[in-house]
């Protein structure tokens, strides 16, 4: 399935924008749309991040969502763990980069 397929690639290539999501799975002709729209139905559920404010200029780019932020007070679980804390680098323009997610149980106190 389409929303599948994107959010295994968003899991693995952290970054990329829908046009790029598009071409590695259709190749140069991607299909797009259909792409921006999975990626924009797996935003609004809560399933990936996105940086950007979605222009040509600087286009929205897609990421994991945070490590299970929900529940788990279980200690040497992973919670707690909000997005900044998971895309902490900026590039020189000021944008996110993506630089990991901290290691199980290295969570802020």
């Amino acid at each position: 399935m389409l929303i599948d397929d994107v959010e295994r690639i968003i899991q693995t290539t952290p970054g990329l924008t829908a046009t790029q999501i598009a071409r590695k799975l259709y190749g140069i002709n991607g299909y797009g749309e259909r792409v921006r729209a999975a990626c924009q139905m797996l935003h609004h559920s809560g399933r990936i991040e996105r940086t950007g404010r979605g222009g040509p200029g600087d286009p929205f780019r897609f990421y994991p969502a945070a490590i299970a932020t929900a529940s788990s007070s279980q200690p040497g679980k992973a919670s707690g763990f909000s997005f900044a804390e998971i895309v902490v680098g900026r590039t020189a323009t000021g944008r996110m980069k993506y630089l990991g997610r901290p290691m199980m149980g290295s969570a802020p106190e």
